[in-house]
């Protein structure tokens, strides 16, 4: 029986590939559907080998995926207030209209700061609604990254791939440090273990990159490495 950690790594690369936004190439979604498939039939498959190949095609289309997530926020501030307005029911509008007058708004719905001002059932109507308006702002935003917001679209793709660039240019920094590290093996599965963070980051395993982290790490490391030499 597969282990269950592979089965989920699948999964994931599964809603990576279910969700792929436009303009990613044809070929890297053919190959990416390939992987997937060996990934499913390989008897022998471990672990690591099933998150490194979801690692290595999250990272081709990390770029555009944050530059889709972008505009999406963008349109989902502009409609997701008016898009709520129109499918909620007239009881449950007066009560959401408060909650805008005490400060809150769509995007706060998704928080738990809701729960002090809602009905266990009205978080459920509302959750319900929610989730079929940010399906249809998506569906809008596909359209407009492919139209009118295309060439913004286009550029911040690029400006997130040279972002990408600088991060792999760190993190193979950081395993060049974790190899060179011989007095404090500890240390250095500590960096390693780090570089898997911030990979599992791109990939959906854990929580989302945080570029300055990854550009810190390697300051933050080379002084752990100081202060273990101090103290011997």
């Amino acid at each position: 029986m597969r282990h269950k950690g592979i089965q989920h790594t699948i999964e994931i690369g599964e809603r990576l590939l279910v969700a792929v936004p436009p303009l990613v190439p044809a070929i890297i979604i053919k190959e990416m559907n390939a992987a997937l498939e060996d990934c499913k039939s390989a008897d022998a498959l471990d672990l690591r080998s099933a998150e490194n190949v979801i690692v290595s095609f999250a990272k081709v289309l990390w770029p555009y995926r944050q530059a889709f997530e972008e505009i999406f926020k963008i349109y989902q501030t502009k409609m997701g207030h008016p898009l709520l307005k129109q499918k909620i029911s007239a009881v449950l509008g007066r009560k959401y209209e408060q909650f805008v007058e005490s400060g809150g708004n769509f995007q706060e719905l998704r928080k738990g700061s809701i729960f002090s001002f809602f009905s266990h059932q009205e978080r459920l109507e509302l959750h319900k609604i929610i989730i079929d308006i940010e399906c249809d702002i998506r569906n809008f935003t596909r359209q407009a990254v492919l139209h009118s917001d295309r060439s913004a679209y286009e550029k911040r793709i690029l400006e997130f791939q040279t972002i990408l660039d600088e991060i792999e240019i760190n993190i193979t920094g950081l395993r060049e440090l974790a190899d060179a590290e011989q007095e404090h093996p500890q240390l250095a599965d500590e960096i390693r273990e780090h570089v898997r963070a911030f990979e599992h980051g791109i990939a959906l395993f854990g929580p989302s990159v945080n570029y300055e982290a990854v550009c810190r790490a390697r300051e933050h490391f080379v002084g752990r490495r100081l202060d273990l030499r101090m103290r011997v």
